[in-house]
């Protein structure tokens, strides 16, 4: 589903585009765009766009196979992604020509950092409050549930997946400040999460 999803796209940027994981528990996409229709326009906005056709797929999919964003990657001008005299993906060939990136791409959606270099992006961290905490975290629960949550349940009573969960971390440890990797799993409700606004772990 999600390859269609994305070849829906191809007629403006997308020249191929392969789903891998196997073994880990959740998906990864790695996208060739036509360069010669590319070359001029920006990745992060490329993107973007794409992701604007996954999130309605993500709608229909279940839940431990929705795609994220974090996992997207968009290959490089002098990568591709090999394929056969008819056109067919070679999918083998493309797991040991991408091994190592393919491990980057999952070991740095599960083991995030906090970037503190990208700092000055963000709102200080001395500007979060417990009001504007529980803002942002309503706004991305909304985002990934696409539904309005009580902030006093466990956003598991929701449906929140562990992919979903890492998915938030990520996002709470780029914009906010580093929590450990349990503490979305020992604090599962917004009440609860709030606390990040003191940011002492």
């Amino acid at each position: 589903m999600f390859r269609s999803t994305f070849l829906t796209y191809i007629e403006l940027e997308i020249k191929q585009v392969v789903l891998v994981g196997h073994n880990q528990f959740c998906t990864a996409a790695l996208i060739e765009l036509d360069k010669d229709k590319t070359k001029d326009l920006n990745e992060k906005k490329i993107l973007d766009e794409i992701w604007k056709y996954v999130e309605q797929a993500n709608k229909d999919a279940p839940s431990h196979s929705r795609l994220v964003k974090q996992l997207i990657h968009i290959l490089s001008n002098d990568q591709s992604l090999p394929v056969t005299h008819k056109g067919n993906l070679q999918r083998q060939k493309i797991n040991q020509l991408y091994s190592n990136l393919i491990s980057q791409i999952y070991d740095e959606f599960l083991n995030e950092q906090y970037n503190e270099q990208q700092q000055e992006k963000f709102i200080q961290r001395s500007n979060w409050t417990k009001e504007s905490i529980e803002n942002y975290l309503k706004e991305k629960f909304q985002g990934i549930l696409d539904q309005t949550i009580d902030v006093s349940k466990s956003v598991f009573d929701f449906g929140v997946n562990s992919l979903q969960i890492v998915e938030l971390r990520n996002l709470i440890c780029e914009d906010i400040c580093q929590i450990p990797k349990n503490f979305l799993y020992e604090n599962s409700s917004i009440d609860q999460i709030e606390k990040l606004h003191t940011c002492s772990f």
